[in-house]
C-alpha cells in the first residue's frame, strides 16, 4: 500500500509538471502595427468665418475724386464698411453682404455756377453683395477670389443742391462699377493676406506627434501619432458650415511613457483625398508594462482566496513577465497550500472587454504542500481557479476610452485650435506582442468624429 501511494504521488507530480507540451518559441515578440486611417470633415460653421472676414477687411475701401466730363465736374466717393456683414455658403462659394456707408462730394456748374456741397458731404447707406470663391491650396491656407455682385441701396443718393433735389444714383453706380477691380483687389488681396489656415494646420501637425496625456486610471497613459500621410479638400456643409474633409494615415501609439522624438515630420504638401465616408479604423498600439500588470493583478488576486476541502490558501504575489512567447504569471500562495505556480497563457480581450489568459498551462515550481495533495481532481480545479483569477474586467477603460482621449485632447494646445470629439463603436483586439518590459496589445479602434475649427489665424 506504502509503495503504492509512493507511486501514485510520483505520477501526479510528473503529470503536473508535463501538464504544458515543451514550446520552443521567441521570448520576445513585437506585433506589426498596420497603419490607422482616419477621415473626417472638420467644420468651420459661417458665423466663424463671417468673424475673420470681419476683422480682416479694411473699413476703408474706397477714397477717390473722379472727374466726369469735361467741364471738370467731379465727384469724390468715400466708401466705408459700417457695422457687421453676413455670410452664407453654397459649394465652395462664399456669399457675403457689406454693409456700406457712401459719402459723396459733387462738384457741378449749374447755370455756369459752379456749387459743391463739399462742406456737408451726404452720405448714403448700401449693401454691397460680394461672392468668395474658396479653395485650399497645395501650402494648406485657404485663398479667396472676390467677385462684386451689386449694390442694393439702403437710402437712395440724392443731393439737394440750392432747393434742388438731384439724383446720383446712376453716377456713384456707374463710378462704383468703374472702381469694381480696385474695391475687389483690396478685399481680396488683405483677405489673402490675412488669414492663415496653414498655420492651423502645421501647429495641429506638430502637436500630434508630442505626447497628449489620455488618462490616469488604472494608470497614466499618453497617446503619440506617428503621421505618414495627410490629404484634404474643402466644401460645403449646409448653408452655414465650411466643411474640411480630411483623411490621416499614420501609426497611433497609446503608452504609459512619453515617447521621445528627435526631430517631428514636416506636414507635407496637401492633395486631394479619395472618397470622402466619415469613419476611421485606428489601429491603438497600446503598451502596459508587466509592472503596472501586477500591480493590478496582485490586488485583483487579492478577492480570490483558494481553497480546497481541508485545505485554504492564499495569494500573497503574483509576478507578471514573459515566457516563451507567452504572457507568464508567477503565483506565490500561502497558508496549507503553500508554494509557487508557473502560469503561461495568451492574452485575450472579449467584446465585454474582459481581459485574461487562454490556452492556460501551469506547472508547480516549489511543491511545500501541494506535496501533501494526491487527489487528482486538484489540478482541474487549480486550473480553473487561475483562468478564473487572471481574467479582469476592463469595460470601465475600453468603455471609456473614446470620452478619456477627448478629455485629454481638450486639456492639450490641440485645444486652443479645435473642439475634436471622438466616438468608438467597435474595439477588438487585432493582434499582441510579448516585450521585454510590457505588454503590446494592438486594438482596432473603429467610429466616428466631430471636429471643429475654433478660429481662422490672422496674420500679424
Amino acid at each position: 500500500m506504502r509503495i503504492t501511494k509512493k507511486i501514485f504521488l510520483i505520477l501526479l507530480i510528473g503529470l503536473v509538471a508535463c501538464q504544458k507540451e515543451t514550446r520552443k518559441s521567441e521570448e520576445y515578440t513585437e506585433a506589426v502595427v498596420p497603419p490607422s486611417y482616419f477621415s473626417t470633415k472638420i467644420k468651420l460653421p459661417a458665423n466663424r468665418l463671417q468673424e475673420a472676414i470681419g476683422q480682416t477687411l479694411p473699413r476703408l475701401l474706397l477714397d477717390n475724386k473722379i472727374k466726369l466730363n469735361k467741364q471738370n465736374d467731379s465727384l469724390k466717393l468715400t466708401i466705408v464698411r459700417r457695422g457687421g456683414l453676413d455670410v452664407s455658403i453654397a459649394g465652395e462659394m462664399i456669399s457675403t453682404s457689406i454693409p456700406l456707408s457712401v459719402s459723396s462730394v459733387l462738384q457741378k456748374k449749374v447755370f455756369g455756377i459752379t456749387v459743391s456741397n463739399e462742406d456737408n458731404p451726404v452720405i448714403f447707406a448700401a449693401d454691397v453683395k460680394m461672392d468668395f470663391m474658396i479653395r485650399l491650396e497645395e501650402d494648406w491656407n485657404i485663398s479667396f477670389n472676390c467677385s462684386w455682385q451689386g449694390l442694393k441701396w439702403i437710402e437712395k443718393p440724392v443731393l439737394d443742391i440750392m432747393g434742388f433735389q438731384l439724383s446720383i444714383e446712376d453716377i456713384v453706380e456707374e463710378q462704383i462699377a468703374n472702381n469694381r477691380e480696385i474695391l475687389e483687389s483690396v478685399i481680396c488681396k488683405t483677405l489673402n493676406r490675412t488669414i492663415s489656415t496653414r498655420n492651423i494646420f502645421d501647429k495641429v501637425w506638430q502637436d500630434l506627434q508630442k505626447n497628449n496625456a489620455v488618462t490616469k486610471v488604472p494608470f497614466p497613459l499618453y497617446l503619440t501619432l506617428r503621421p505618414e500621410d495627410l490629404k484634404a479638400k474643402i466644401f460645403a456643409l449646409g448653408h452655414d458650415t465650411l466643411s474640411i474633409q480630411a483623411i490621416y494615415q499614420g501609426g497611433i501609439h497609446i503608452w504609459n511613457r512619453t515617447r521621445n522624438r528627435d526631430s517631428t515630420l514636416a506636414l507635407p504638401l496637401r492633395q486631394d483625398p479619395v472618397g470622402s465616408k466619415e469613419a476611421f479604423s485606428l489601429y491603438a498600439d497600446l503598451r502596459i508594462p508587466y509592472a503596472k500588470i501586477q500591480e493590478i493583478v496582485t490586488k485583483h488576486a487579492s478577492n480570490y482566496p483558494l481553497s480546497y476541502k481541508e485545505y485554504s490558501g492564499k495569494i500573497e504575489e503574483v509576478q507578471i513577465h514573459p515566457h516563451q512567447g507567452r504572457i507568464g504569471a508567477t503565483v506565490i500562495t500561502s497558508g496549507d497550500l503553500k508554494g509557487k505556480i508557473l502560469v503561461t497563457g495568451i492574452p485575450y480581450l472579449t467584446h465585454k472587454f474582459i481581459v485574461g489568459l487562454k490556452d492556460i498551462e501551469y506547472e508547480i515550481l516549489e511543491a511545500d504542500q501541494w506535496m501533501r495533495l494526491t487527489d487528482l481532481a486538484i489540478h482541474s480545479t487549480v486550473k480553473s481557479y487561475l483562468k478564473e483569477m487572471l481574467k479582469y474586467d476592463a469595460s470601465e477603460f475600453f468603455q471609456n476610452l473614446d470620452r478619456s482621449i477627448t478629455q485629454g485632447i481638450s486639456k492639450s494646445k490641440l485645444a486652443n485650435k479645435m473642439d475634436i470629439q471622438l466616438y468608438f463603436d467597435h474595439i477588438e483586439l487585432y493582434d499582441q506582442g510579448i516585450l521585454q518590459e510590457e505588454l503590446q496589445l494592438v486594438c482596432l479602434l473603429e467610429g466616428k468624429s466631430s471636429i471643429i475649427l475654433k478660429n481662422l489665424k490672422l496674420k500679424k
